[in-house]
């Protein structure tokens, strides 16, 4: 259970690693993709951290300040042109450069109009023709006076006269043919001057049209390539793009999957290196372990073997003085046993001899209570004698007793000593056995790392065969596409030019009519 945690906690630290690579890597790529012509500095600061793996938030945020620096500056220089600004910003797509389109016709027309405008007002016409046109309303208006005049005048002659009807019929119709006269004159001299006019103006017009329509022609093909040209960078940076995308995600792909057999496989490898450590640390430790139980056994036994020893030859010499005792024992009864025979013989002698016999068997009565005493101040020396030996023997047992629960106790504080040692010993050999454990995991942690970046450069060196072959398949793929891509693009542009062409032009008849 431990060596399986300590490997997923190896596999995580490992996999955390390599990820912190990956994220450098990439942050390195998106450097080197950054123009850094005008930050060369804060560029050389961020590739110098790019090699320390702890400070990675640190180099997201230099790279991320570094990019909308970058972003500011190139604003900065960005062509203040109008058009050109009108032509970056609104070619993104199809629709914003119709619209693009659109707005410059509408400018284009609104300047042939004012174009017109100007050059009906401010065409150079000569002073004479100015004169006469200028004379015709002033005609109009005497006209108008004489009228005016002539009715008053009738008036204040005619007052409470009567007119004849014939005069005024004929002074009305001598008028009227008068007026007819100088409106006639005066219209057709007009009709010759605007006819005169409308020949300038239209040949004027002619001129101004071509000069449009050549103008147009200019501006328009300089549009179209400047669009095209657009629409290539457009296609070719979204192309590029597309491909660094798939390129770096199809090697990202690839490269987690060499990263993932090659850690599989070095996995295995350490798993198996530390279970064969561990192994053989455990069979020393259980090695040394039943060492120390069979000596320990064997001095348990020694020691027992001693207390036995001493215990039966105790017993032994206890058995025999027990013995001795017995057959003393066995001697006083048998001689008490001969004095009680030797007392019923006098009894019986006295009851036969009679008085004769009496005083013999008084004197020997006296002699054998004499002995008797004797015998038994014999038998109570013998026994007093006894019992101090027994007593002796007893204290000497006693001694020999309290001796040997002495050692027993000696023997058993030695035990609990050598116990107390075994234990110290065991856990001097588990500290040890952890210490050979750290530096099992120490080497394994330092074989894990140049196995890492022995990784890292053969899946580097695989990536980079991988990345070349690849990059040159996709280039050729999408070349092709992009081929393909701009030829379409250019029928497509092709076609919207031939009917802005068309529209242009019959807005530019309905204008010129």
């Amino acid at each position: 259970m431990v060596v399986r945690r300590k490997k997923e906690d190896v596999k995580k630290e490992f996999e955390s690693f390599a990820r912190k690579i990956s994220k450098l890597e990439s942050l390195k790529h998106e450097l080197d993709a950054l123009d850094t012509r005008d930050f060369r500095q804060e560029a050389k600061v961020i590739k110098i951290k790019l090699k320390d793996v702890n400070s990675l938030p640190e180099v997201e945020e230099d790279v991320e300040n570094l990019r909308r620096k970058i972003m500011c500056h190139s604003s900065k220089r960005a062509v203040k042109s109008k058009i050109a600004k009108k032509l970056i910003e609104k070619s993104n797509s199809m629709e914003k450069d119709r619209q693009l389109m659109k707005s410059k016709i509408e400018e284009l027309e609104k300047n042939i109009s004012d174009k017109i405008d100007k050059l009906s007002r401010k065409k150079a016409i000569p002073d004479e023709f100015l004169r006469e046109i200028k004379e015709v309303p002033e005609l109009e208006r005497k006209v108008v006076e004489l009228r005016k005049d002539f009715k008053e005048h009738s008036k204040a002659s005619g007052i409470g006269v009567p007119i004849d009807s014939g005069v005024d019929s004929i002074v009305d119709s001598r008028y009227r043919e008068f007026v007819r006269g100088i409106k006639a004159e005066l219209s057709e001299k007009l009709k010759k001057k605007e006819k005169t006019l409308d020949e300038r103006l239209v040949k004027n017009l002619k001129e101004e049209k071509e000069n449009f329509a050549r103008k147009y022609q200019k501006l328009n093909e300089e549009f179209h390539e400047k669009y095209k040209e657009k629409v290539n960078e457009e296609l070719e940076r979204d192309v590029k793009e597309r491909f660094d995308n798939i390129l770096k995600s199809k090697l990202e792909k690839e490269k987690t999957k060499i990263t993932g057999i090659l850690v599989d496989e070095y996995t295995k490898k350490l798993h198996n290196d530390r279970r064969k450590a561990i192994e053989n640390l455990h069979k020393e430790y259980d090695q040394k372990q039943k060492e120390l139980e069979n000596n320990l056994s064997k001095r348990k036994a020694m020691l027992e073997n001693e207390y036995m020893k001493k215990s039966s030859s105790l017993d032994a010499e206890s058995k025999k003085k027990s013995l001795e005792l017995t057959e003393k024992m066995k001697e006083l009864n048998f001689k008490r046993k001969n004095v009680q025979l030797a007392k019923e013989e006098i009894e019986s002698s006295k009851e036969m001899a009679g008085k004769e016999i009496e005083i013999k068997l008084k004197s020997e009565k006296e002699l054998i209570e004499r002995k008797k005493e004797k015998m038994n101040i014999e038998i109570e020396a013998e026994r007093k004698e006894i019992e101090n030996q027994r007593l002796e023997m007893k204290k000497s047992v006693e001694a020999e007793k309290k001796k040997l629960e002495k050692e027993g106790r000696d023997m058993k504080e030695k035990l609990n000593r050598e116990n107390e040692e075994t234990l110290k010993r065991k856990e001097e050999l588990d500290k040890r056995f952890e210490e050979l454990i750290d530096d099992a995991k120490k080497k394994m942690y330092n074989t894990l790392v140049s196995k890492s970046n022995e990784i890292k450069s053969k899946s580097d060196s695989q990536l980079k065969e991988r990345e070349k072959s690849m990059r040159i398949a996709l280039e050729k793929e999408y070349k092709e596409k992009l081929k393909k891509e701009m030829a379409l693009r250019e029928k497509q542009l092709e076609k919207k030019k031939k009917e802005l062409e068309k529209h242009i032009m019959q807005h530019a008849k309905e204008i010129f009519k």
